[in-house]
């Protein structure tokens, strides 16, 4: 990737899936790299993928405000993937600002619920619309999706987590426990645990254990 970029310096996608790449070794020493790529993909061709990716990026770095921005401006060319916005919302949580937050959020469960019926078995949308009804006290319809979600794919740790984050919402703190370290022993890190503000306290529950991976 990064020789096509020395080939065709002027090529936005390629810029914008090399910043991808450096993005997510989730290693600060490329963060760098990653957010020079994006930037110049961005003056190429403005794109809703590359403001997320670059918005995805400043999260990570916790800039929040930053992240939130470009998050904005990556909505303003696509508002209709649910992902970005559920980027979004975490970005304004992180940045203190749960009005802002909660709005993306139900702009997120707009889209999921529209889109759902589409996709049945998608396990990580159902997990994610479920996280959704969680926050807004829904418990009977959180607690049904999860369970549609982990009987579709009981190993998927990002269903998992989505798992911990509506445990812990609806105040199951022993399960939502459950959940994260299940999580991260099917694959997520303690750093994905710690980035979803839903989960911060999790982190600093003395009865919360990192699993070893086999």
């Amino acid at each position: 990737m990064k020789r096509a970029a020395e080939l065709t310096p002027d090529n936005a996608q390629v810029l914008l899936n090399l910043g991808a790449v450096y993005a997510d070794t989730g290693e600060a020493k490329n963060y760098g790299a990653a957010e020079a790529a994006l930037k110049k993909s961005i003056e190429l061709g403005p794109t809703n993928p590359a403001y997320a990716n670059l918005g995805y990026l400043y999260f990570l770095q916790q800039r929040y405000d930053d992240a939130a921005a470009t998050t904005e401006k990556a909505l303003k060319l696509n508002d209709k993937n649910y992902q970005v916005w559920r980027n979004l919302g975490e970005d304004y949580s992180w940045a203190k600002q749960p009005d802002k937050a909660m709005g993306a959020r139900t702009r997120e469960l707009q889209i999921l619920e529209a889109s759902s019926p589409l996709h049945p078995q998608d396990a990580q949308l159902i997990s994610e619309m479920a996280t959704l009804y969680a926050d807004n006290h829904q418990r009977e319809k959180a607690i049904g999706g999860m369970q549609k979600a982990l009987a579709l794919a009981p190993l998927d740790a990002n269903v998992l987590l989505n798992a911990a984050v509506i445990q812990e919402t609806l105040g199951n703190r022993n399960q939502a426990i459950r959940y994260a370290e299940e999580s991260i022993a099917n694959g997520n890190t303690i750093d994905d645990v710690k980035r979803n503000f839903a989960l911060q306290r999790i982190v600093t529950d003395p009865k919360f254990h990192i699993p070893v991976k086999q």
